[in-house]
């Protein structure tokens, strides 16, 4: 029969060793939980950091040396010209301009006369000179002269009439006076005149154009008025007429 003493020996190691088996058992558990296959639910992110300060830009490099010119590439082949554009309405195509005229002795009429001046008449014949043109375009007329018999050189000065020119030696009225189809030239003078011997008396040189403008080329009676007070230069400039 087994002694008292020795059941008790065995007794005591029995619970030893079933505290250390339950000791293993429990760490073993611990392992396999922390090292299971499925993984935890991810925290939230966090809030993203301040920026840092931008460095410093680093200084600029050494340019590099110049390339050498390439080669001129060769010139391209003319184009074909193009089409001649249509000719252009001429301006102001109603405006009639007589060019500068020479009177001719014959058309003079010297009609009246008193002991300070003479006046004589030139009639000059323009079928443009129509009652419509009379009523509500308008006629322009220039005088060019030395007043006296000496030749008129192609600068010399434009008077636009009618004008009263007084001169040391006496006085000259020039005044234009259109009716249909004939255009009239009044001269008052007097300066060339001899009162003792107004047979004699022979017209001075001078030369003479007009300028037909239609009511269709005039703007209304402001322009109208405006051309009156313009020069000779001035009206051949804004109709486009050469002088």
């Amino acid at each position: 029969m087994i002694s008292a003493f020795f059941l008790t020996k065995i007794n005591k190691i029995m619970k030893r060793f079933t505290k250390i088996a339950l000791k293993c058992y429990t760490f073993f558990s611990l392992v396999l939980v922390s090292c299971s296959v499925e993984d935890g639910q991810d925290g939230e992110m966090g809030l993203q950091g301040i920026q840092g300060e931008q460095g410093i830009q680093g200084e600029q490099g050494i340019p590099g040396e110049k390339g050498e010119t390439g080669e001129r590439g060769q010139d391209g082949e003319d184009g074909q010209n193009g089409q001649d554009g249509e000719d252009g309405q001429d301006g102001a195509v109603n405006i009639i301009s007589s060019g500068w005229i020479t009177p001719e002795e014959e058309n003079f009429d010297i009609d009246a006369f008193d002991e300070n001046a003479i006046q004589f008449i030139y009639l000059h014949e323009d079928l443009a000179l129509t009652q419509e043109v009379l009523d509500f375009g308008g006629i322009w007329v220039y005088i060019k002269t030395t007043f006296n018999m000496e030749p008129i050189e192609e600068d010399a000065p434009v008077f636009s009439a009618p004008i009263q020119i007084n001169l040391e030696d006496g006085y000259v009225e020039i005044t234009p006076f259109p009716t249909t189809n004939t255009l009239g030239i009044r001269f008052l003078d007097g300066i060339n005149f001899d009162s003792d011997n107004p047979e004699n008396y022979v017209p001075y040189n001078f030369l003479f154009r007009y300028i037909i403008i239609p009511d269709s080329e005039i703007n209304g009676k402001n322009e109208h008025l405006q051309l009156n007070k313009m020069s000779y230069e001035e009206v051949m400039e804004h109709f486009g007429i050469e002088e």
